[in-house]
């Protein structure tokens, strides 16, 4: 009987996930948004007792056929919306919010992991196919959302549990918090009740993870960059709702962290301690990436001066941690910790450096008043300086050179920002010492695939030096020297190729780094002039 019901099961899975007007460009994936049920099937869904069987089947079958149940469902509620009269989408949505309330307050059957995706599945659709407007007017919906917040706390809280059902979850605040602003004043949406709670357990539970990561030695979340940069994609949304209580939570646990931190570094350090500082630097780097993700909102999220104030805040706590790590990093550093530096460094540029941000922006004021930088020159100096540190200490990690160049060249494309940059002590000291002794990246002793890093931070200085070069030869000639000198010594390596004191490895890198070079300065230089120059001096 159970081998019947699979297949029956089955049969109306593959007929629901059907690509009916063959709109589905990705073959690979089968996760329609919207399912393109035809005309003639419309009476088999405004039957409701359709809709009932499947939650009924989830009910009464055991596991290993539940979540078919549940997969039929997840497209069910995807159905397009034209099949549907106003009134009857209204009914139908009633009963698919009765249905998911009924198995939130029954919820035995998701202990298993195959349930528990389909139903995280069926809570995303929920909003991606229906407005926030509709979910409000439905009767359960204080009830529902209720126990919808609980869920996905827990579901935080249990961060080792089906990490990859977490995306459905989160892509359901995230969309019911943007659509926010379109809500009539009149329908309570409850999510300024509902979202904070999320919001926390998102933080609490990443901070909560790294004691048991370091201390078990287990796979840490934070090694997965695509992930978490997803994830604070959806946070950089949800937290942004009622901001101040996010704003406030940050400020306390940073505060916390950070003193912990500095505790420890000021000691002498025993085997335990490392653990304890392991532990803070992974806290740490949880809540540079979430500052950061949060102001990124800016953008997505209604904006005002207090918000803007609140950032101030924020980007002040990160900044002063930052001249801790870089002041200690001579004695070492940690990786991942630089890496959620520099994700926040990059929000931080895209909100409040470059052309179209005002510049008596609340976030400048609080900058002045803790950290004395009283202007986005000051601001952008620190910027510099910090590229400029991570390209002298941290020439053995690729990925930090790659993500500081990415940094760089993003600031030397803006037409004011980039004027700024030049009149800079550090940047004149980078465009007079592009040598292997100042950035060890750009010796020939690391692998040929990391070199492919130089084009890019050539392009970056050939911008920089563009601004106002001019039809100046003797200050180009002086820029070059550093790659003059590079090709006169591959020049005596060359002649050496009939001895056999030929270093052939040492040749081969001098000259694909030096091609690498030249590549970067010919992107840059895009004018006729500074074209010439290049092809000259060649």
């Amino acid at each position: 009987q159970h081998g019947l019901i699979r297949q029956l099961l089955k049969l109306a899975q593959n007929c629901l996930t059907f690509d009916f007007i063959g709109t589905s460009t990705d073959e690979s994936s089968d996760d329609l948004n919207t399912v393109q049920i035809p005309t003639s099937w419309r009476p088999a869904f405004l039957d409701f007792t359709s809709l009932k069987l499947f939650f009924d089947l989830y009910h009464s079958l055991p596991n290993t056929l539940s979540c078919l149940a549940l997969s039929c469902l997840v497209q069910i509620a995807s159905v397009r919306r034209s099949l549907f009269s106003n009134t009857e989408r209204a009914k139908f949505l009633t009963h698919l919010v009765n249905g998911i309330k009924h198995i939130l307050q029954n919820p035995q059957g998701l202990s298993d992991p195959g349930n528990y995706h389909e139903f995280c599945r069926l809570l995303s659709r929920l909003k991606s196919n229906f407005q926030l407007g509709e979910l409000v007017l439905v009767e359960d919906y204080p009830e529902a959302i209720a126990l919808i917040a609980k869920f996905t706390v827990q579901s935080l809280q249990m961060w080792q549990f089906a990490p990859n059902s977490l995306h459905y979850l989160l892509t359901l605040w995230q969309r019911m918090v943007s659509s926010m602003p379109y809500v009539k004043a009149g329908d309570p949406h409850l999510l300024n009740t509902y979202t904070p709670e999320v919001t926390n357990a998102y933080i609490t539970s990443r901070l909560e993870s790294v004691a048991v990561v370091v201390r078990e030695r287990l796979e840490d979340p934070l090694d997965d960059l695509g992930v978490v940069h997803h994830q604070l994609e959806q946070i950089s949304v949800i937290g942004r709702c009622e901001y101040q209580k996010t704003c406030t939570l940050l400020v306390q646990l940073f505060d916390q962290a950070a003193r912990t931190y500095q505790e420890l570094m000021a000691q002498t350090v025993s085997p335990t301690q490392q653990i304890d500082i392991a532990i803070q630097e992974g806290q740490l780097t949880w809540l540079v990436y979430i500052i950061g993700g949060v102001i990124g909102g800016r953008v997505a999220f209604n904006s005002n001066e207090e918000f803007d104030a609140m950032d101030g805040e924020l980007v002040c706590r990160v900044l002063q941690l930052m001249n801790l790590t870089d002041s200690r990093l001579a004695q070492g550093g940690c990786e991942k910790l630089e890496l959620a530096m520099l994700s926040f460094f990059e929000q931080f540029r895209k909100i409040y450096v470059g052309d179209q941000v005002q510049k008596n922006s609340k976030v400048y004021r609080r900058l002045s008043d803790v950290l004395g930088l009283n202007d986005e020159a000051m601001v952008l100096s620190i910027f510099i300086r910090k590229i400029i540190t991570n390209l002298k200490y941290w020439g053995r990690s690729e990925q930090i050179i790659s993500k500081t160049l990415q940094l760089l060249n993003d600031l030397s494309v803006g037409y004011s920002c980039v004027r700024k940059l030049v009149k800079l002590e550090e940047v004149q000291f980078m465009l007079n010492n592009h040598t292997r002794e100042h950035f060890p990246f750009l010796g020939n002793n690391v692998a040929v695939t990391e070199m492919r890093c130089r084009s890019m931070f050539y392009t970056s200085l050939g911008r920089l030096l563009m601004v106002d070069l001019g039809e100046d030869e003797e200050r180009f000639h002086t820029f070059m020297l550093p790659l003059t000198g590079a090709l006169e010594s591959l020049g005596q390596l060359m002649g050496a190729a009939d001895t056999p004191l030929f270093a052939a490895e040492e040749a081969k890198k001098a000259l694909i780094g030096l091609a690498r070079d030249l590549r970067g300065l010919a992107y840059a230089f895009n004018t006729k002039t500074s074209y010439m120059m290049l092809f000259d001096w060649m």
